[in-house]
């Protein structure tokens, strides 16, 4: 008997072929504390595209923008958005400091509003995707509003995409992903950041965060 696939929640491409969007596979939150401030990162997996789709590609497939291709989608098989997969390349986003700390009891009243302007030369996103190829990801909106469990949360991602793999220079293109029942994965110390100095930077970026301990192994 086939085991049971997770069902974390679904993610959206706006006005591509697969209008209900595609089961989320993998999806994990974590916190990582750098030297004078803490930061989430995030990382998701979709099913494969075409997953219980009878219909693997259509008829016209080949007078189709990409975009708008079943053919074209599954050559790429599923989708990955993450801050921790690509090593050096994403930054994930800072949510807080000693002057403005992360409060956990009102974490569902906030909006992370991420990478809303261009980067300059040089600068990192705080995401990587890997959807139609190696493309890029902006203009985030993400939210965590809080269920009856510990740790728990439900999350609320939005963005922008740029096909870059094909040259586009514009973020023409928008994702949304929902997942009801999201765990807390914790604080971890960043490379570099001794356990004593991550209990203190914890200790002055963050508050009320459930069973906070700073922890010496590193998340990147």
């Amino acid at each position: 008997m086939a085991s049971k696939k997770p069902d974390l929640g679904r993610i959206t491409f706006a006005k591509n072929p697969w209008p209900k969007g595609h089961r989320i596979a993998e999806l994990v939150w974590l916190g990582r504390i750098e030297a004078d401030s803490v930061w989430f990162d995030l990382h998701l997996v979709s099913a494969p595209y075409d997953e219980g789709d009878r219909v693997k590609s259509d008829d016209d497939d080949d007078r189709r923008a990409d975009w708008s291709s079943k053919g074209c989608w599954s050559n790429y098989n599923r989708c990955t958005i993450s801050s921790t997969k690509w090593e050096g390349v994403t930054t994930g986003f800072q949510v807080g400091t000693p002057q403005d700390p992360l409060d956990f009891t009102t974490l569902g009243a906030k909006t992370f509003n991420v990478d809303t302007k261009p980067k300059g030369k040089g600068e990192k996103p705080a995401f990587h995707i890997y959807l139609l190829g190696h493309d890029a990801v902006a203009e985030h909106r993400i939210t965590f509003t809080k269920t009856s469990k510990p740790k728990e949360y439900a999350l609320s991602w939005k963005g922008r995409i740029r096909l870059a793999y094909i040259g586009r220079k514009k973020y023409e293109h928008r994702f949304e992903a929902i997942a009801p029942r999201l765990v807390f994965g914790g604080f971890k110390a960043a490379r570099g950041v001794s356990a004593a100095k991550a209990k203190a930077v914890l200790a002055a970026c963050v508050k009320n965060e459930p069973a906070a301990r700073a922890k010496p192994r590193t998340t990147r």
